[in-house]
C-alpha cells in the first residue's frame, strides 16, 4: 500500500492535509473517498484504509478544518470548533473536485462515519450525481442528548454563541487529557485493543489530539440538522445510500437514521449488531457484518451501473441551503419539542403561563451556560494532568495477556518433536488423511506465532515511545538519589542497576520484578525524579 500526504489551501485560507493510499502496482477497481467523524484523524483509520485497499480500491482521506493535521482555528489546538457547517461542504466540495475527481477511477464511492457521514449528506444534496455510491456509518442525522432535553442543550448552544461564548467548551468538555478515559462504559467501542490504540498514535503525535466540542460548534451543528430536516432536502439525492447504523447507539439517534432513509430514494438500511458508536474500530466479528454489507452494497453481488453517472464532474460551484432556525425533533428518548410550529397543542394552550415557563427556564440555561463555560474553559496548565505512566500500566496489562499466549504457544513448540514422528509414521503407512489433518494443525500454528510476533512488536514499539515521552516530561528540579563511594547511586553492597538509555523508573521496576514503589522507596526518589544513563539504582 502506498500513501501520499499533502496540503491543500481552502477558499478561507487553512490548509487542510490529506492522504491518497493505492493498493499496488495493478489498476485499482474503483475509487473510496473516507470521512471520519469530529475529533478524528487519518492515522486512526489505518486499519480501513487497508481493508479497503485490499479490496482493490484506490483510497483517498482528507482531515477536516479543525482536527487531525489540517489547522485549528482556535488560539486552543485542542477545541473542537467551527462557524457553520457550510465550511465543511464547502472544503469537501474543494477536495472532491480539484483532487479526488481529477484521477479517481470509478466506481467512486465515499464511506463517511458520524459527523463525515452528515457532510457528506450535504454535499450530496447539489452534487449527488458525481457519486456512485455512498455509506454513511453510525450517521450524525441527529445528536442523542438523553436524559437532558434536546430544547435544552439547543437553547443553551444558541444563546451561549449570542452571548460571546461561542469558543469556550461546551458545558463539561475540556482540553484531551491522555488516558482520562477509561475504556469501561465507553459509547464508542466494544475492543479494548482498539480502544487504546487510539490513545497510543495520539501519544506519539500529540499534535493530532481534539479535546471537547464548543458552544459555536455545537450551535453550528444544530443549524446544519435542521437544513438535512428540512423537507424535500434529502429527497433530492439520487445517490444509492447504505446507512450502517450500530444496535448499541449512545451517540446519535438511530429513530434519526431511520426515518432519515425512508427519505432518501434509494437508501438501505443494515443494523450492525452488538456494534457500538464506531462500527470500523469495533471487534473483528462485528466489523465482518460490516464488510459483509459493503461488500454486497459496492461489490460484484451489486454491479453499479455507471453508464448513468458521468466520467469526470464539472465545476459547479457549491450551492448552499440557507441554514434555519427550525427546531425537527428526533430524539430518541427526547419528549417533543416546544420549538415545533407544526401547531397541535400550542395552538389551544394557554400563553401567558406557558411564556413565564419558558422565561424561566430561558433564565436557567443561561445561568448554566456561563457558569459551566467558566469551568469548562479553564487553561490547559491548570486541568489535572494524569501521568502517562498511567497509559503505559494499561499497556503492561495487554503485555502481560500477549506473554500468556506465548507461554501457550512455547508448551505447544515443546509437542513438534512428537508431531514429526507422527507425520513420519504416517507417510510410511499411508495415512493422508490424518496427515492433512496434523499439516492444517502445523499451519495454524505457525500463523499464530506470526501474529503474536506482529502484535509483540507493536507493543514494545508503543513502549518505547511512551518511555520516551516520560524521560522528556519529568521534571528537572527532583531529589537526587543516593550516591555510593563509587559515584553511582544507591549504598550498601546490595543488587544495583546501571540506568541505560531509554530506561524509565517504570520499566526498570518491572523488568526487576519489583513495583514502582518499592523502587522510588529504596532510592529515595519519587515519580518525577530525573534518573540519568550511569546512574546505579538499588534493587533490594
Amino acid at each position: 500500500m502506498k500513501s501520499i500526504f499533502h496540503y491543500f489551501k481552502t477558499a478561507d485560507g487553512l490548509s487542510i492535509r490529506y492522504c491518497i493510499c493505492k493498493p499496488g502496482e495493478a489498476d485499482a477497481a474503483g475509487s473510496v473517498v473516507v470521512l471520519c467523524g469530529r475529533s478524528e484523524f487519518i492515522e486512526k483509520y489505518r486499519e480501513t484504509i487497508r481493508d479497503l485497499t485490499g479490496r482493490g480500491f484506490c483510497v483517498y482521506m482528507a482531515d477536516w478544518r479543525g482536527q487531525g493535521g489540517s489547522d485549528r482555528l482556535l488560539g486552543n489546538p485542542h477545541k473542537g470548533h467551527v462557524e457553520s457547517f457550510d465550511d465543511y461542504v464547502s472544503d469537501l466540495a474543494h477536495f472532491m473536485e480539484r483532487i479526488v475527481c481529477r484521477d479517481a477511477s470509478r466506481p467512486l464511492v465515499i464511506v463517511a462515519h458520524s459527523m463525515g457521514a452528515h457532510i457528506t449528506l450535504r454535499y450530496l444534496h447539489v452534487h449527488h450525481q458525481a457519486i456512485d455510491r455512498a455509506v454513511l456509518i453510525s450517521p450524525m442525522v441527529d445528536i442523542r442528548l438523553y436524559p437532558v432535553p434536546r430544547v435544552v442543550i439547543r437553547i443553551a448552544a444558541r444563546f451561549a454563541a449570542w452571548l460571546g461564548y461561542r469558543e469556550s467548551y461546551a458545558a463539561g468538555g475540556g482540553d484531551y487529557v491522555p488516558g482520562a478515559k477509561s475504556f469501561e462504559n465507553n459509547r464508542l467501542t466494544g475492543d479494548p485493543d482498539r480502544f487504546f490504540d487510539t490513545t497510543v498514535k495520539l501519544s506519539q503525535n500529540p499534535d493530532l489530539a481534539v479535546g471537547g466540542g464548543t458552544y459555536g460548534w455545537l450551535d453550528a451543528a444544530f443549524r446544519s440538522i435542521d437544513v438535512l430536516a428540512a423537507p424535500g432536502y434529502v429527497e433530492r439525492i439520487t445517490t444509492p445510500v447504505l446507512i450502517a447504523s450500530s444496535a448499541d447507539e449512545r451517540v446519535v439517534s438511530r429513530k434519526a437514521q431511520k426515518k432519515l432513509c425512508t427519505r432518501l430514494q434509494d437508501c438501505r438500511f443494515v443494523d450492525i449488531m452488538h456494534a457500538k458508536h464506531e462500527i470500523l474500530r469495533e471487534r473483528d466479528p462485528v466489523r465482518a457484518q460490516f464488510w459483509k454489507a459493503f461488500d454486497g452494497f459496492v461489490g460484484k453481488q451489486n454491479p453499479l451501473i455507471l453508464n448513468e453517472h458521468p466520467q469526470s464532474t464539472q465545476s459547479t460551484g457549491v450551492i448552499m441551503e440557507k441554514e434555519t432556525n427550525q427546531d425537527y425533533e428526533y430524539e430518541d428518548e427526547s419528549p417533543p419539542s416546544l420549538l415545533s410550529d407544526t401547531g397541535g397543542w400550542w395552538q389551544s394552550a394557554p400563553k401567558k403561563p406557558i411564556l413565564l415557563g419558558g422565561a424561566g427556564a430561558l433564565l436557567l440555561v443561561l445561568l448554566l451556560v456561563v457558569v459551566f463555560s467558566r469551568d469548562g474553559d479553564r487553561p490547559a496548565d491548570r486541568q489535572v494532568q494524569l501521568p502517562e505512566y498511567d497509559v503505559m500500566e494499561r499497556m503492561q496489562g495487554r503485555f502481560e495477556r500477549l506473554e500468556e499466549r506465548i507461554e501457550a504457544m512455547e508448551m505447544e513448540l515443546t509437542r513438534l518433536p512428537a508431531l514429526v514422528h507422527q507425520v513420519e509414521s504416517m507417510e510410511a503407512g499411508g495415512d493422508t488423511g490424518k496427515l492433512n489433518q496434523l499439516a492444517a494443525r502445523i499451519d495454524r500454528l505457525d500463523e499464530n506465532i506470526r501474529k503474536i510476533g506482529e502484535q509483540a512488536r507493536g507493543l514494545e514499539d508503543a513502549h518505547k515511545s511512551l518511555a520516551r515521552k516520560v524521560d522528556q516530561t519529568q521534571v528537572a528540579a527532583a531529589p537526587e538519589p543516593r550516591r555510593d563511594s563509587s559515584g553511582g547511586t544507591g549504598g550498601g553492597d546490595g543488587r544495583y542497576h546501571e540506568v541505560r538509555k531509554g530506561d524509565t523508573l517504570f520499566s526498570i521496576a518491572r523488568n526487576n520484578g519489583i513495583s514502582l514503589d518499592e523502587l522510588l522507596e529504596k532510592n529515595n526518589l519519587n515519580e518525577n525524579s530525573v534518573i540519568q544513563p550511569g546512574d546505579r539504582l538499588v534493587l533490594e
